[in-house]
C-alpha cells in the first residue's frame, strides 16, 4: 500500500494529497515475471480519495479526476 500511495502522489504532482487509500480487489493474473526469483501477478483495484492543495497550484483544473479523464481510466 506504501508503494502504491507513493506512486499515485507522484502522479498527482503535489497538487493533490491523498485523503484515503483502499483496496477493492485483488485477483490473480496469468504470466509470471522473473527478477532473480518468479514472481506471481496479481492485478488489484485501487480506491483513492484526494484532497486539492490549492497551495501547491490554485489554478490547477479540478476536471482532472472526472469520469473519463486521463486520471479515471481501467
Amino acid at each position: 500500500m506504501r508503494e502504491a500511495r507513493d506512486i499515485i502522489a507522484s502522479e498527482l504532482f503535489g497538487h493533490y494529497d491523498l485523503t484515503q487509500l483502499a483496496v477493492l480487489k485483488s485477483e490473480e493474473a496469468p504470466g509470471r515475471v522473473s527478477l532473480g526469483h518468479d514472481y506471481g501477478l496479481v492485478k488489484t483495484t485501487l480506491e483513492f480519495s484526494a484532497k486539492r492543495n490549492t497551495t501547491r497550484h490554485p489554478t490547477l483544473n479540478p476536471r482532472m479526476f472526472d469520469p473519463g479523464s486521463a486520471m479515471c481510466q481501467d
